[in-house]
């Protein structure tokens, strides 16, 4: 018998078939959890979870007072550049208010705004200065405020540091007090310069400046140089 020359012989094709699945393996036979081991596991994974957030949660408030400090510090030595870049003296404004959106809170210091002092013309000529708002009023995070106690802010404490009501709405609210220091156009400061003179304000939980407790887990410090208006960040 002739074959023909692509043709492949029957005992190789019979070799060269897929083989077939075995019979015996199907689903049923593969392993899988019990309901009882994957309440076990569920158990598990919720007691570490409930060990863990514990240890995370002072991290994360941590963090939060970070953020908002080191946006604080970014803004005055901003507005301290400005100062110098303008040859014009800046006033940084700390207000005390509350939030109306949130029952029953008591006033704090929640934001800060800086401003120019700008002469306000008349008809009859030159009038007085007026305070010019440079962008909009920084508020604090909820639950962030800055310290009132006088160990934890000198100047926010302090006689020697001009205070006064604002002229502008923030929260729907007007007349805010509050208190402030000025850059001048040097760079410097108008923060007394005697012996015995620091000048520093703390970011703190809202909880902590409540209390009173000046001696909070976690908190941080800024401090202004009166005489050239570098700041610094002490982080506990």
């Amino acid at each position: 018998m002739t074959l023909h020359p692509f043709a492949v012989p029957a005992a190789a094709s019979r070799r060269l078939r897929r083989p077939q699945p075995d019979a015996a393996v199907t689903p049923r036979g593969l392993a899988a959890f019990t309901l009882v081991e994957l309440l076990v596991v569920i158990a598990v994974i919720a007691l570490i979870a409930g060990l863990a957030v514990p240890a995370i949660e002072p991290m994360m408030k941590g963090s939060k007072l970070t953020t908002t400090a080191d946006a604080l510090k970014f803004n005055l030595a901003a507005w301290r550049q400005q100062a110098i870049a303008e040859n014009s003296a800046i006033e940084v404004r700390f207000l005390s208010y509350t939030d109306p959106s949130v029952p029953g809170q008591r006033e704090a210091y929640r934001g800060y705004q800086a401003g120019r002092f700008r002469q306000r013309m008349t008809d009859t000529g030159a009038g007085d200065f007026a305070f010019d708002p440079i962008g909009n009023v920084q508020k604090m995070p909820e639950g962030i405020v800055l310290s009132s106690q006088e160990q934890m802010s000198s100047i926010l404490n302090s006689e020697k540091v001009r205070e006064g009501s604002h002229e502008f709405l923030v929260e729907g609210q007007n007349n805010l007090p509050f208190k402030s220091f000025s850059f001048r156009p040097d760079g410097s400061t108008e923060l007394g310069k005697r012996a015995g003179d620091t000048w520093y304000f703390t970011v703190v939980q809202e909880r902590d400046d409540e209390q009173a407790n000046t001696n909070p887990d976690n908190f941080v410090t800024l401090h202004i140089d009166a005489f050239n208006g570098s700041v610094r960040s002490y982080t506990r």
